[in-house]
């Protein structure tokens, strides 16, 4: 995984997203620079005086999910929504369901405040209340969502974290929940709850 997936608001400064290189990332705010460390859980960190210390990138992390960020962000993204299930079947006994998903759609992924929008190339617009998603979950190249409309749409990111966009939609999440009086959110999936 690139680091930028992991570390994608800078630990030391906060800018967020930091710039990726291959597995290596460099933040533009403070300009230091991550790479993988000695062994799977180190990160070489090394600032713009050169000085290079190796840190664990669990410590890194937690810094970066603990941070505040600020409310509005976009990524280039391909948007599939899947409004429809069919039977999966092993030795002809019925197993389950999987989502079916529709056409790719290219265009911009966008968050502020109150709102999930995907604008797509030739302008057509797609908005989500944050307050009517019914769920959140994350892959290794994707977000998706459950909006109480229907449906699951799934968010495939260009040059962007699906952990970043799953940490800064759970945050607004928790928010928008609080501000509508309906409680502590506990769980994203399979359905948000709230305490």
């Amino acid at each position: 995984m690139p680091l930028r997936h992991m570390l994608f608001r800078c630990p030391y400064c906060g800018q967020d997203p930091v710039e990726g290189r291959g597995v290596s990332a460099r933040c533009s705010g403070c300009g230091r620079e991550f790479e993988p460390g000695n062994g799977a859980t180190r990160i070489a960190v090394t600032d713009l005086g050169g000085a290079t210390e190796e840190v664990l990138s669990r410590m890194l992390s937690e810094r970066v999910v603990g941070q505040e960020g600020g409310s509005h962000f976009e990524a280039a993204a391909s948007m599939r929504v899947a409004t429809r299930e069919v039977p999966v079947r092993a030795r002809g006994t019925l197993v389950g369901y999987r989502e079916l998903p529709g056409p790719r759609r290219v265009g911009t992924l966008r968050m502020d405040g109150r709102r999930l929008t995907f604008l797509e190339r030739g302008g057509r617009v797609h908005e989500w209340p944050l307050v009517d998603i019914r769920s959140l979950q994350v892959s290794a190249s994707s977000v998706g969502i459950s909006p109480v409309t229907g449906g699951v749409v799934s968010f495939r990111l260009h040059d962007d974290s699906p952990r970043r966009w799953d940490e800064l939609l759970k945050e607004q999440l928790r928010a928008v929940w609080r501000d509508e009086g309906r409680g502590e959110i506990t769980e994203f999936q399979p359905r948000i709850r709230s305490r």
